[in-house]
């Protein structure tokens, strides 16, 4: 069994290659589940705009990390080098398990 994380921070486009990850998955006759959504993360950064005067006045941002969980039975050597030849985008971080 292999478990396949998909994560980035952009929510559309992780949502369009999952998808395109699916019907690949699919259309290759694997025994698979998934997509399976976790919870987001959320980053929280917060800055002084102005360090020496204004110790109120300041900027807040926040980064969140959506990820999919891909679950993949009885692969072979065949089918395991589909998995690691498949082409994600540079946007989207992948870890293989």
């Amino acid at each position: 069994m292999i478990k396949i994380i998909i994560f980035s921070i952009f929510p559309k486009i992780i949502e369009k290659i999952s998808n395109k990850f699916k019907n690949f998955l699919k259309n290759n006759f694997f025994i698979f589940s998934g997509p399976i959504s976790l919870p987001k993360k959320i980053y929280k950064i917060n800055l002084l705009r102005s360090p020496h005067v204004d110790k109120n006045s300041r900027d807040q941002y926040e980064i969140r990390n959506i990820k999919k969980i891909f679950y993949i039975y009885f692969l072979n050597k065949k089918n395991f080098k589909k998995i690691l030849n498949y082409n994600f985008p540079s946007s989207i971080k992948v870890i293989l398990k």
